[in-house]
This record gives C-alpha cells, structure tokens and sequence, in this order.
C-alpha cells in the first residue's frame, strides 16, 4: 500500500542551561488515515534529550492490527525523571469542515491500544505510576542512554462495515504521545540530592520523588499545608 504523508506535529522546546534542572520533552504523533502513518518525534533541550522511539509495521490494508511499538529513550548525558501522556482522536472531513468523531462507541474504544507491561489507562503499572493529573511516572530512574520497556505494542482498529462504525470510514486517528523529563541531582558535590531532586520534581511536575540506592522512584503528591 502506498506510504501518505498525513498529519505532522513538530515540537522543539530550548530553554536556557540550568545547574540542577532540565526539562522538556515533547512526543510523537502517530496519524492514521485507515491504514496510513506519519510520526514526528523531536525532544530537545540544552541539557537533556529525550525522544520517543517506535516500531510501527504497516502491514496490508485488511490487518485490523497494526503493530505500533512505543518506548521512551534518554539520549543526553544526565539521569533524568520522565514522565509521559497521550491523547487521541478521530477527525472526517466534512465538506470544507474538519469534524471531531468520538473515540469511543457503546463505552468502548474505536482505536483499541494494546498496551503492554500490565499498562492501563487511568492506573497505570508498576513501571508507570499515574498521578491523576493525566500524566504517568516512571517509577524507576533513567540513565543516559536507557530506555523505558515498551509500553504500546500495538493498535487494533474495527471492521468499517460493521454498521456501528461506517462514519469511521475514511477518518483519521491521531494517537500522540509526548514527554517531559527533569534532570536527576545525583553528583558527588550535591549533600542535599533528596531534597534537591523533591523540590526540582515538585516545582516542575508538580509531584514530589524519591530515590532509593536501587534507582526506584517512588512518586507521591507533595504536601500542600
């Protein structure tokens, strides 16, 4: 099937050099008509980078699974703190007018993401705790040059003759990902590193970590009295 370059969403963030913080990431975007992908993935800043890294198989027109594989990958030369988000949605051209179609019908996801790790929605895993606030954190701490598991391994998309879903026909799927990550204070120089690496997450984030002598993370809301 031929490639058709579709939607392209192109994110660079540059903020000035901090001593103690880093920031931002900003994901891929993952644009189906029918069976067609394009992916953007750029994350960038003066002391860290990031980047969202995927496998994705096209496959023939009639597979209703696509394989789609998503991990997180540290590219800089610091440890950082990562979290990520996703969003979604179904756009049809109507006319001259671009409409917004739901996500789901009767409750249940048109796009079905198969997650993997034990990832869901809402809750998260044991490798992403989700804080409520729509964003999941990685609850282990990522070096230079590591890399998250997987947590996407594929989407499923339904049958467009199925009566329920013929105004899917046609229409595109945009599944985005996105990232932000802050530098780990983890140097010889730093005797306050907890502290330092609460009040950076907490400031940045808006959710306080904590560091064991293993690398876990473990996130929880900072205190608001």
């Amino acid at each position: 099937m031929k490639y058709i370059p579709k939607r392209n969403f192109r994110y660079r963030v540059f903020l000035p050099l901090l001593a103690l913080l880093a920031l931002l990431g900003t994901g891929g975007t993952y644009a189906w008509k029918q069976w067609n992908l394009s992916v953007v993935n750029e994350l960038k800043s003066h002391t860290t980078e990031t980047e969202i890294t995927e496998k994705f198989d096209q496959g023939s027109y009639t597979e209703a699974t696509k394989t789609k594989e998503v991990s997180f990958k540290n590219t800089g030369s610091s440890s950082v703190f990562l979290r990520m988000s996703y969003e979604e949605y179904w756009t049809k051209q109507d006319g001259t007018e671009e409409i917004y179609l739901s996500n789901t019908v009767n409750n249940k996801d048109v796009a079905v993401k198969n997650w993997t790790g034990g990832f869901k929605p809402g809750s998260g895993s044991k490798d992403w705790w989700y804080g409520g606030d729509g964003w999941y954190y990685y609850t282990k701490v990522l070096p230079s040059q590591g890399s998250t598991p997987k947590v996407l391994a594929s989407v499923t998309f339904p049958d467009y003759l199925n009566p329920a879903y013929t105004d899917y026909q046609g229409a595109d799927y945009t599944l985005y990902f996105k990232s932000e990550v802050v530098q780990l204070s983890d140097g010889p120089g730093t005797l306050n590193s907890a502290e330092v690496n609460a009040d950076a997450t907490s400031t940045l984030f808006g959710m306080k970590a904590a560091v064991d002598g293993q690398g876990n993370v473990t996130w929880s809301k900072p205190d608001t009295n």
